[in-house]
């Protein structure tokens, strides 16, 4: 991250741009990140020891194929 501030102080020419880097990464992609992470922890935590159920999809037959229906 700090050759890609340094890189963008280069190039745009501003002192704010590492602020603005944090908060991006902070806000922008760390939040929502930290939110899935949450909930993939809490599934497989609480559903681990229990089958996740799964719908079953009723296949219809394409004509001309080789699918057949398992309904």
């Amino acid at each position: 991250m700090v050759i890609v501030t340094e890189w963008l102080k280069r190039k745009i020419k501003k002192p704010f741009v590492g602020n603005v880097i944090f908060w991006i990464s902070f806000c922008i992609i760390g939040q929502p990140l930290c939110m899935i992470m949450y909930y993939h922890d809490y599934v497989h935590f609480h559903m681990s020891q229990q089958q996740i159920p799964i719908p079953k999809l009723n296949m219809v037959p394409i004509p001309g194929t080789s699918m057949e229906y398992n309904g």
